[in-house]
């Protein structure tokens, strides 16, 4: 029979048999980061090197900064004023068709002017409306539309409309009665809309200039700086320079290797013990060997 039984054979048995039993208890998953932002760190991270980098957080950050100080460019659109007076005209010249309804009863004009749904004109002046005469009418129809388009001609800002509003009566003739001020206002009200409309393109423009006049943050970390302190929340900051430092990147941690190296050739070390003084007869035969083995690689495999 041929005797196996030599150190030369055992060193190398050795090393493939630790070689495999390290590849069956290594953890081939990747191992990801546990910093996460915004929660607290487990442990103390103290940069292991000297690094300069431009941070492109920090420099996106300023920018953005900058950019949100640029206030929004507004310009007037004369449009608004044409098309809310011409709306303010068309629903005067159907209430004068309503007005003009010489079979239908107040009730039903009321109802119908209601309809039109003019929001600031309160039932009072529709019924006053109805019952006034056409000469009354015919000056409120002119006054509201002279007042609309006068107001709508300067430059009004969504916060002024309200303001605008309140102060319509100013511009109202003293020689009107209170109730046909009181007409010409909720008409006019009712019509005001802010004149100024956002130039998006100048204030882009303006924005991104805003944006490129700001410099790169640099970042300075020396060799032993503390990244973040245990227990502190780590911000985006901290775990940029951790990215830029290089201890984010998954793989495989050398301690995770050394310890399947360690732990394969104990394993390999004690089995070699085992078989060399328990069982020698193992060793006079190739097939006894591997069968021994291959049962503590599956034991090893199954754990």
């Amino acid at each position: 029979m041929t005797t196996f039984f030599s150190k030369k054979f055992i060193i190398l048995y050795s090393l493939i048999l630790a070689t495999i039993i390290s590849a069956v208890i290594f953890p081939w998953q990747k191992e990801q980061s546990q910093i996460v932002v915004g929660e607290p760190a487990s442990y103390t991270i103290i940069s292991p090197t000297s690094l300069e980098y431009n941070s492109e957080l920090l420099t996106n950050n300023r920018r953005q900064a900058a950019a949100a100080a640029v206030e929004d460019i507004f310009v007037l659109n004369p449009d608004v004023r044409d098309s809310q007076v011409a709306l303010l005209n068309k629903q005067l010249n159907n209430i004068e068709k309503i007005r003009s309804d010489n079979i239908s009863a107040i009730s039903v004009k009321e109802s119908a002017i209601n309809s039109l749904k003019i929001k600031e004109l309160s039932n009072n002046s529709i019924s006053l409306i109805v019952l006034m005469s056409d000469d009354e009418w015919g000056m409120i129809v002119d006054e509201s539309s002279n007042i609309l388009t006068k107001i709508l001609t300067g430059s009004i800002s969504s916060a002024e409309t309200e303001n605008i509003k309140k102060r319509i009566n100013t511009y109202i003739s003293s020689q009107y009665a209170k109730d046909n001020q009181l007409i010409i206002t909720e008409f006019v009200r009712s019509f005001i809309q802010p004149t100024l409309i956002l130039d998006q393109e100048r204030t882009t423009l303006l924005k991104e200039q805003a944006k490129a006049m700001q410099p790169v943050e640099l970042i300075i970390i020396n060799q032993g700086d503390v990244i973040v302190n245990q227990g502190e929340l780590v911000t985006e900051e901290n775990f940029e320079t951790l990215g830029e430092i290089g201890l984010l990147k998954e793989g495989f941690a050398l301690t995770t290797i050394l310890s399947s190296i360690l732990k394969s050739t104990l394993i390999t070390i004690l089995f070699t013990i085992f078989i060399y003084f328990s069982r020698p007869h193992s060793l006079d035969s190739l097939k006894k060997l591997i069968l021994f083995s291959m049962i503590l690689i599956s034991s090893i495999g199954v754990l």
